[in-house]
């Protein structure tokens, strides 16, 4: 950091009539992190040619889950990541013609085997909570048929 700045930003703070000076130290500080934002951001903006995004999930995902919101709120006041929400829905909705009629079934066997196995845990927890959220809200074929507190749901095709 040049010292001409911080030397000019203790002059701007003496001439608006602080009472209490701030320790140069801190000033300096705050300055560098500024600076170091404003590089991080024009040095990003450089590498890649504008502004930065995160990366897409269009390969791995299809186009159609991208669109939407990048957060679902959920009716008991939880929010779940919209991409991973559109990705539950779709594939449950790919699932259902294939589950059995006459089965109570948890989410890990109504989603495919190959999506449940790319969710970690916490998206796994994520997953059940999406699933309850479309089923409640009749965006699904299923019903809730048992409410198992922090266990998994069990739901049946309607």
């Amino acid at each position: 950091m040049a010292r001409g700045k911080l030397v000019d930003a203790l002059i701007t703070i003496k001439k608006n009539g602080a009472k209490h000076m701030t320790h140069p130290t801190t000033l300096a500080m705050a300055e560098i992190k500024r600076a170091l934002a404003l590089a991080d951001k024009a040095d990003s903006i450089s590498k890649l040619g504008g502004e930065p995004r995160i990366p897409t999930t269009s390969a791995a995902f299809g186009a159609d889950i991208e669109g939407g919101p990048a957060w679902v709120a959920l009716g008991d006041g939880k929010h779940v990541d919209g991409v991973l929400y559109r990705r539950v829905k779709r594939n449950v909705i790919t699932q259902i013609p294939t589950l059995p009629d006459d089965r109570i079934l948890p989410i890990k066997k109504i989603c495919s085997s190959e999506f449940w196995e790319t969710l970690d845990n916490p998206d796994k927890r994520q997953a059940g909570r999406c699933l309850m959220h479309l089923v409640s809200n009749k965006q699904v074929n299923l019903a809730l048929v048992s409410l198992n507190g922090a266990g998994p749901q069990f739901y049946c095709k309607t």
